[in-house]
């Protein structure tokens, strides 16, 4: 209902899909290419926290090996991060 209407989604992959955040961990530490990458700096509670994000908008690699030929486990998925 969401990509019918034009919108977009974000979702946060936890445990309760081990295959694919087995996956997309695995992807992310050794990626096959340079990946988009930003970095932000919070300071709460009298900790200084930096976090490492990375953006890469290659999934296809997603889409092989399923039920079916190219059978998409997320529909419209442009990127993950």
């Amino acid at each position: 209902m969401i990509l019918d209407r034009g919108g977009d989604y974000l979702f946060a992959l936890k445990g309760n899909h081990p295959l694919l955040m087995r996956d997309v961990a695995g992807y992310f530490a050794s990626p096959p290419e340079k990946l988009t990458q930003f970095q932000t700096v919070d300071a709460d509670h009298g900790r200084t926290g930096t976090r490492v994000h990375r953006v890469s908008h290659e999934v296809d690699w997603l889409f092989s090996d399923r039920r079916c030929k190219d059978e998409p486990r997320l529909p419209g998925l442009a990127m993950i991060a």
